[in-house]
């Protein structure tokens, strides 16, 4: 009697063991497919990331591209004026349309307005990628 009693144990025992590894390997299973579907996710939200970055990089050098272009422009007209005029000759300038501004004084103010500008632009794409990676775009 003891050996059936030793023996039904040994079942139940074999029987709870196998349970648990069939509810382990489901779980296991459950778990592998719920971390590959958030790999895919989090794969596909990298990707639209890059993508949205690389337009937003895009963008910005486009827009150092065009100040650039405003800048030799601007440097290139400031070249063809007349420079600073004498003291006397100062004196006798009226108005402030900056018509009398003198080459490297308006090669000075070119400069502090491209750096602005620059320095915006590069706000912008640096706000842009937060916006981008935090997903305050997507509320929007």
């Amino acid at each position: 009697m003891q050996a059936r009693l030793i023996a039904a144990l040994v079942a139940l025992l074999g029987a709870f063991a196998s349970g648990v590894w069939v509810q382990s390997y489901r779980t296991t299973a459950k778990h592998n497919a719920e971390l590959v579907t958030a790999q895919a996710e989090t794969a596909a939200a990298k990707r639209a990331w890059e993508q949205s970055l690389s337009k937003q990089r895009q963008e910005y050098s486009d827009e150092i591209a065009a100040i650039n272009v405003d800048r030799d422009a601007l440097f290139e007209r400031l070249r063809k004026r007349p420079g600073r005029l004498p003291e006397p000759a100062r004196a006798t300038c009226k108005g402030s349309t900056g018509a009398e501004l003198s080459a490297e004084d308006g090669s000075i103010l070119v400069g502090l307005a491209i750096e602005a500008d620059t320095v915006a632009a590069k706000l912008t794409e640096c706000q842009g990628w937060i916006d981008t990676v935090t997903g305050v775009a997507k509320l929007q």
